[in-house]
């Protein structure tokens, strides 16, 4: 009988301070809780409200420079700073509103791609690919230039700034669409040399690829060879020279032979010469190249169809 009485006494003692919130029945206070959830559903209700009148009042946000948009709407929603990326992100991500196609204007669209730029303005390397040397001295940030492609997610690069890891200060940056003379460059790579003296970029077009150097120790670009090279070596012999009918052709990075000679690959297509279509003799292959004396040092084709 004492058992249960002092059981009970346990029991409606806990119940009493439960009331008066001497026991803590989660990890955090309620009042903490409950302020925690209006900060954010007060974030939330803006975010939602200022994407709603950015996609009516400005549409085609993708077709801004990323990083230099003015906007009283927009910039409330970057002013919450990384609170206000969580909400960003799913309302970045294109399957939460399961769209179909990119050809019709979308007013739920235009809010993925207002949310998009918000996100870029917030928190660049989040978009920006990094790329570090070995030593960590340096790193090669390769920039969004667009939004607007309808390849990678929409998502182009252009500018390379060579970062020092000491100071975070630029020492060097190019831009690739005046090294490359494509148009929208994806899918860029940076690999550096073992001794970090020289780092070849890649990058493809819409219907090409191609590649670029830069000399750490000079501070410069280094353009390797490319079609009109190739087919210089392919078809030396030719009495009429051929041409590239339509841009079609890649070059990669394949590997470092040493610290100064780089491998690349490649394949050359879409080949006329004016008088009759020469089709069955794309080729592809190999070179190797050295930075230091900018030459080619091996080259090896073979062709894709023998007459």
């Amino acid at each position: 009988m004492k058992k249960i009485f002092a059981l009970l006494i346990t029991i409606l003692f806990i119940a009493s301070c439960a009331k008066s919130g001497d026991v803590a029945t989660s990890d955090e206070p309620a009042e903490t809780m409950t302020e925690a959830t209006a900060a954010y559903n007060k974030i939330e209700t803006l975010i939602r409200k200022n994407l709603d009148l950015l996609a009516k009042d400005e549409p085609d946000a993708y077709d801004l420079e990323p990083g230099t948009i003015d906007n009283k709407f927009f910039n409330e929603i970057v002013a919450f700073g990384e609170d206000a990326l969580p909400l960003l992100k799913l309302i970045a991500n294109r399957d939460y509103y399961e769209l179909e196609g990119y050809e019709e204007p979308n007013e739920k669209r235009e809010q993925r791609w207002w949310a998009v730029q918000a996100i870029y303005a917030i928190k660049p390397d989040i978009y920006d690919l990094i790329f570090p040397s070995s030593d960590k001295k340096y790193t090669a940030k390769v920039k969004v230039n667009s939004f607007n492609s309808i390849f990678n997610h929409g998502i182009s690069f252009n500018d390379i700034h060579i970062i020092e890891y000491a100071t975070n200060k630029i020492i060097y940056k190019t831009d690739m669409s005046k090294t490359f003379h494509i148009g929208g460059l994806f899918w860029p790579a940076a690999i550096w040399s073992s001794d970090n003296r020289f780092v070849v970029i890649e990058c493809c077009g819409r219907r090409s690829g191609t590649v670029m150097a830069i000399d750490m120790l000079l501070k410069k670009d280094i353009i390797l060879p490319e079609a009109k090279e190739a087919m210089e070596i392919v078809f030396k012999n030719e009495k009429i020279k051929p041409e590239i009918n339509v841009p079609r052709y890649w070059f990669s990075f394949d590997k470092w032979e040493s610290e100064k000679i780089v491998k690349i690959k490649y394949g050359v297509g879409e080949i006329f010469n004016g008088e009759y279509d020469v089709d069955n003799k794309n080729f592809h292959g190999w070179y190797t190249y050295d930075l230091v004396k900018k030459e080619i040092v091996n080259f090896d084709y073979t062709f894709d169809y023998e007459d």
